[in-house]
């Protein structure tokens, strides 16, 4: 349990300045301890995580190697604590003092843990909180240790409901470089790099049997569903932009409805609104959408360009209208050689590798041009 200081009168005298790192039990109050519970690392033979304490009644760090399911707590109030993670076999070498704050080969994370006790009533019948983190993997390309909140429990707890997996977090795991990325992308494959980037940046998923299909084919609503993903943020609450009086929606497109009374809203339906409140999309002149239509490269050019607001030239009188998109890309090393035609409908593997590729910066691939295309 963290150290507190119940400080009177004569304690005030005694300890003068050091009240800057005292904490003063109030009256009626009770400490219930805090800590953070870790879950996962069980689950990641690849790396050693780390647990640092600091703080102002601490000479040196503390360093230790947290087990499954500890729960880490402060030896005082005001320290704090920081995960790294390590490369387990590097890790072997290590010595009793290492430090990994000041290891630049090993990564951090950007989550704090919550670890500050609460005061409750006297007489609570609260004895404990545990705030519970799931530790799913690293993110070899931010190079930052994941650590996601999944909700706390206390003695007052029902014990199976947690820890609660947050939504999404399948998604969001992340893969060590040189492990399979889906059932059906393992290193060496064509676009290894690119899903692996997009997955741990939780930009793509797979389909439930874990198979990603990246030679399929993909929709204008699987599609809008990613860029949106990758260049913008859906909170489910685009559609009320689109708000009627009476409580109900105007419609997006002819083909993309709004649900009446109590139907289920189409799964796309929110994406396409931010996509077309943010100008990605604008539809077709009949004033449809095609959301089951396969994509094509032109099209797809274009929603791309305008997600990651790419500045484009003005369209010279008889060029067709997705030259500009199209020569973007190109000057941006970002189309895959798999392209060849404008009307060519694009993989789900394609999509990625130009997605990867833009949201890099990496222009040292070999890129088709817009001469070369047909």
């Amino acid at each position: 349990m963290k150290k507190y200081l119940l400080v009177g009168t004569m304690a005030f005298s005694l300890l003068g300045s050091s009240l800057a790192f005292a904490d003063v039990l109030p009256e009626g109050k009770v400490v219930v301890p805090v800590c953070a519970k870790l879950i996962g690392l069980s689950e990641l033979p690849k790396i050693t995580v780390y647990a640092r304490e600091t703080g102002p009644m601490l000479e040196t760090p503390k360093v230790w190697k947290p087990a499954e399911g500890e729960c880490v707590d402060v030896g005082y109030k005001f320290n704090s604590i920081n995960l790294y993670a390590v490369d387990s076999e590097r890790a072997k070498s290590l010595g009793v003092d290492y430090d990994p704050a000041d290891d630049a080969a090993a990564y951090s994370t950007t989550t704090e843990l919550d670890v500050d006790d609460l005061y409750e009533d006297e007489g609570t019948d609260i004895e404990y909180k545990h705030n519970e983190y799931i530790v799913p993997g690293v993110d070899n390309t931010k190079k930052e240790l994941i650590v996601l909140f999944a909700g706390s429990q206390t003695n007052m707890s029902i014990a199976d409901s947690f820890p609660q997996i947050p939504e999404g977090v399948e998604d969001y795991i992340t893969v060590q470089a040189g492990g399979p990325v889906f059932t059906d992308v393992v290193e060496g494959a064509t676009y290894y790099d690119a899903l692996l980037y997009l997955k741990n940046a939780g930009v793509v998923s797979g389909y439930d049997d874990g198979s990603f299909k990246p030679n399929n084919t993909i929709n204008r609503a699987e599609f809008t569903k990613i860029i949106v993903g990758a260049t913008l943020e859906s909170n489910g609450l685009c559609m009320e932009g689109y708000a009627n009086e009476g409580g109900t929606y105007m419609n997006l497109f002819t083909d993309v409805l709004s649900p009446v009374g109590s139907a289920e809203p189409v799964w796309y339906l929110d994406y396409v609104c931010e996509a077309k409140t943010n100008d990605l999309v604008d539809g077709y002149p009949d004033g449809s959408f095609k959301p089951e239509q396969q994509i094509n490269f032109a099209e797809a050019a274009k929603i791309i360009v305008n997600g990651f607001k790419l500045p484009i030239a003005s369209v010279a009188t008889g060029e067709p209208w997705y030259k500009p998109y199209v020569t973007v890309l190109s000057d941006k090393k970002a189309i895959p050689m798999t392209i060849h035609q404008f009307n060519q409908k694009i993989t789900r593997g394609e999509m990625s590798e130009m997605m990867f590729r833009l949201k890099t910066n990496n222009t040292t691939l070999t890129s088709g041009a817009y001469a070369d295309l047909q």
